[in-house]
């Protein structure tokens, strides 16, 4: 079993997730290897594909949406993703029957989720999109609470009832998975796949996060030890294993690289889909940085990467078509370094669509 460093096990990670040379041919590929990329801000998800997929545009994710080559609906940690509609099922799969908060919640208000979900279905059926509004009217005074951080759209989206359409800068409206697929909602959950969810899910994570331990699996998932023990150990036999500097077992699909080429910097979203899977925080960043990139109220900062190293975190000021960055400097940047950086963001700008008006760097 061979060792592997806290280098090399970053340099890895960033290449199987697609950051550096072995990137995706289309966001939907991308999508779809990572099992998800977050975007409960539209923008932010929409830059982790930008990312790792070479000259995308805002017009190729736009064809995407319109041909429902991607979706938005709640996954890992309840959170809303973007994902390919084949991996819907996988997602219910895995969490529609799992205890969540959301019933506990209806049943306090004194509203019965079920039959909530079946009114919200009807309208659904009605209409080939409906808005946020159209659901509020029909919840009526409980309206707001009942839809408060997603509220009974999870449910509805779990059990395969309905998808965000995706759209910046927040969703707008939700459509019947019938925009998608004829197919009905019973065929589609009892169909044999080659996989279950649960399966589908573990084989993903350690092809795209690997190298990576039992605990980052669970932390990326949000589920509990007997929801995924079982099968896991399973698999865990067709991957290879290697034990990291602090004693652990890292566990990866793919066999890992030694000399990993590490190419251009790296501006990282927020919530890109590296810093919301793994458990261990100071993975790439130290121990005193990872303040800088985990904030109160679970706001994930967005990163600078250069050579595999944390750099420090960065932002952007958009005013009208023009767009200016901000880097908050935890290293010291040459000025060449400083040049590279500028040349990446210029590259994000046109991406945004936005004229760019220069970058600020402030150490911090």
């Amino acid at each position: 079993m061979r060792s592997l460093t806290n280098a090399e096990i970053a340099h890895n990670r960033l290449l199987n997730s697609g950051l550096l040379q072995s990137k995706f041919s289309s966001a939907e590929d991308a999508t779809r290897a990572l099992f998800g990329i977050q975007s409960q801000y539209q923008q932010f998800g929409e830059i982790s594909l930008f990312n790792r997929v070479p000259n995308l545009t805002k017009e190729n994710l736009q064809m995407a949406y319109d041909d429902k080559g991607i979706i938005k609906i709640w996954g890992q940690r309840m959170t809303v993703h973007m994902y390919t509609p084949d991996d819907w099922f996988y997602v219910h799969d895995v969490y529609a029957n799992k205890n969540n908060w959301l019933r506990k919640h209806a049943d306090s208000l004194g509203r019965d989720l079920d039959e909530i979900l079946v009114q919200m279905e009807e309208l659904l059926l009605r209409e080939d999109k409906v808005s946020k509004e159209s659901f509020a009217a029909l919840l009526g005074n409980e309206a707001k609470v009942l839809m408060t951080w997603g509220g009974v759209f999870i449910q509805g989206s779990l059990d395969g009832k309905l998808f965000c359409v995706p759209e910046s800068p927040k969703t707008k409206f939700y459509s019947h998975r019938n925009q998608i697929d004829s197919e009905r909602e019973d065929a589609w959950i009892t169909n044999k796949r080659s996989k279950t969810g649960l399966e589908t899910m573990i084989d993903r994570y350690f092809s795209a996060f690997g190298p990576a331990t039992i605990q980052d699996f669970k932390h990326w998932s949000g589920l509990r030890n007997s929801d995924y023990i079982e099968t896991l150990e399973k698999l865990l036999e067709n991957y290879i294993c290697y034990i990291g500097e602090d004693g652990k077992n890292y566990y990866s699909k793919a066999k890992t690289q030694e000399n990993v080429e590490m190419g251009s910097p790296l501006l990282l979203g927020k919530f890109d889909p590296l810093f919301v899977s793994y458990a261990k925080k100071n993975w790439l960043a130290s121990e005193k940085e990872t303040s800088l990139i985990w904030r109160t109220a679970g706001q994930i900062e967005a990163v600078l990467i250069i050579n595999a190293q944390f750099f420090g975190t960065w932002r952007y000021k958009i005013s009208g078509d023009k767009i200016v960055f901000q880097f908050y400097l935890s290293k010291k940047l040459t000025k060449k370094g400083q040049k590279l950086v500028e040349k990446e963001a210029i590259k994000l700008a046109e991406f945004l669509l936005k004229n760019y008006q220069g970058s600020i760097f402030e150490q911090i």
